[in-house]
């Protein structure tokens, strides 16, 4: 049968009830520093003293919070979760990204940790591909060791390596609404600064270098690496062979 219960009632211990119950007020566990209420003893609600846990016994492997929004260290969440550690301040989550936010009242941050024979990742997907986007970085045991992917549209787009290089799978376009430049650093004094030109097999086959020494002359060098054209600061131009008519 089910039991209707409608006005206070106090039971001490433990209590099983074998059939529905009705409510038509509230529901209070009142345990000292713990309370708890048991659903087929695997679902558990617990009430503490420090605070208020949702949790699944051993035996169950997904646990499911039927919740529109979910907060944590906050009531009102700007979304699906919301993290909260600290306010940021008067700001909410964008509406086009508000699944997860975490936020802080200092640095906030996330982190995904994995063995050093492994991989990290972030994957961006729809109905077409699951992984048409993503953010790869391969641990320092791995084959391609410490290195950053990226992907689009399920392929290699960027490589970041522990040397701080970057090799890009496409085109490289600069483009903003005034003057667009190119600059190449030398990074520090005495250091050259150059560009190679490549074929398909990796093979330089001209360099633009500035020389970084006391000369400060821009010099084109073939294959072999000889210079075939010079400038130098004075204006003046030294070439590397003959000078052919058109």
């Amino acid at each position: 049968d089910t039991a209707h219960l409608t006005t206070t009632q106090t039971f001490s211990g433990a209590k099983t009830f074998s059939a529905d119950v009705t409510l038509s007020t509230q529901l209070k566990l009142a345990g000292g520093s713990a309370s708890r209420l048991y659903f087929n003893d695997r679902l558990g609600l617990e009430g503490a003293t420090n605070g208020s846990a949702v949790f699944v016994r051993e035996g169950f492997t997904t646990t499911y919070i039927k919740s529109t929004n979910m907060g944590i260290g906050v009531e009102s969440p700007d979304g699906t979760l919301h993290v909260h550690a600290g306010s940021a301040g008067s700001v909410a989550s964008p509406s086009d990204s508000d699944e997860l936010t975490i936020e802080n009242s200092a640095n906030a941050g996330m982190a995904l940790l994995a063995p050093n024979a492994n991989t990290t990742r972030i994957s961006f997907g729809g109905p077409n591909s699951n992984v048409a986007g993503q953010i790869i970085y391969y641990g320092s045991a791995h084959a391609n060791a410490d290195q950053m992917w990226f992907y689009t549209d399920d392929a290699v787009t960027m490589k970041l390596d522990a040397s701080q290089n970057a090799t890009f799978a496409g085109d490289v376009t600069i483009q903003k609404s005034t003057s667009s430049h190119l600059y190449v650093d030398a990074g520090a004094s005495g250091n050259n600064a150059s560009v190679h030109l490549r074929d398909e097999n990796n093979t330089r086959m001209w360099e633009f270098r500035a020389d970084g020494g006391a000369s400060d002359k821009l010099m084109i060098l073939d294959t072999g690496g000889t210079e075939v054209l010079t400038l130098q600061q004075n204006n003046s131009a030294t070439f590397g062979g003959d000078v052919l008519p058109a």
